[in-house]
């Protein structure tokens, strides 16, 4: 299969937390470690088998590219994009493609996919619907999409229900970096939404999960994107004494991730 690429709205801004940054191999582990193995049971519940082929969009680092090559197995296919492959070309497996791809507005091939997953990519773009419809049309009859992204209005900062003066500014540093991420374009409330998107678009059985998280991979996460978001937080007003002394602090703080929305749907011929 043939994918191109071109510059697109999608990374016109520039994503805040792009590819490119030293933090990168801690936030990959981290969201590795938090969301894998959900993923991994949402792919199981829907009966992934050999000889499937999967389409693994914004796939990071590859590890649920991986996962879901050694599951589909020779007969099966995977491939995996993104806007940058940097930490996917490393990858050497024999069923499993990666490409360089815009999922706004490169090709997608009509009819093609037996699963379909994107995690934490929807919500950052400038049209999910229109991309959710471009992901429709690239599933096979009786094939299923898994769509994972965060609800942040599902959580009231990082330390719910703050006692310390510790917990209000690790409230206030995380209410200042979902700032940033919505003023790059993101819609954080998109994932509440995705039920109804999905049923109205004629999928039946549309299943939505949420979790939290929270423990030692939570606070990596939420040290990789501070550091690697470090210059624009403190153009925008977060005090690098305070920056600092939330950094400091990550070890003793009882931090949650936002509610991570799973939806599951499967399509039903037409």
């Amino acid at each position: 299969m043939t994918m191109t690429s071109s510059p697109s709205a999608s990374s016109a801004g520039g994503y805040l937390l792009d590819n490119a940054g030293d933090q990168v191999p801690d936030r990959w582990d981290a969201l590795s470690r938090l969301y894998d193995e959900p993923t991994f049971r949402r792919f199981q519940e829907v009966g992934i088998r050999p000889g499937w082929r999967c389409l693994e969009v914004g796939a990071g680092s590859g590890s649920v590219a991986c996962w879901l090559a050694e599951r589909v197995g020779p007969a099966g296919r995977v491939t995996a994009t993104d806007l940058d492959t940097r930490w996917l070309d490393r990858l050497q497996l024999p069923n499993l493609t990666v490409a360089r791809h815009d999922i706004t507005c490169d090709r997608l091939p009509v009819l093609r996919y037996d699963l379909i997953h994107c995690r934490l990519v929807l919500s950052h773009l400038p049209n999910p619907e229109a991309v959710i419809d471009r992901l429709i049309r690239s599933l096979r009859p009786r094939g299923w999409l898994v769509l994972e992204e965060f609800d942040t209005g599902c959580l009231d900062g990082a330390c719910p229900r703050p006692r310390t003066e510790r917990e209000h500014r690790a409230n206030r540093i995380r209410e200042a970096f979902t700032r940033l991420i919505e003023k790059r374009g993101a819609d954080l409330g998109f994932a509440s939404r995705l039920p109804v998107l999905l049923t109205d678009r004629g999928f039946q059985a549309v299943e939505v999960r949420g979790s939290y998280e929270s423990g030692p991979s939570v606070r990596l996460l939420e040290r990789a994107n501070l550091e690697q978001s470090r210059a624009e937080l403190i153009e925008n007003g977060v005090t690098p004494a305070d920056l600092d002394a939330h950094l400091d602090q990550l070890p003793r703080l009882p931090l949650l991730m936002p509610m991570m929305i799973s939806v599951v749907a499967r399509k039903w011929p037409s």
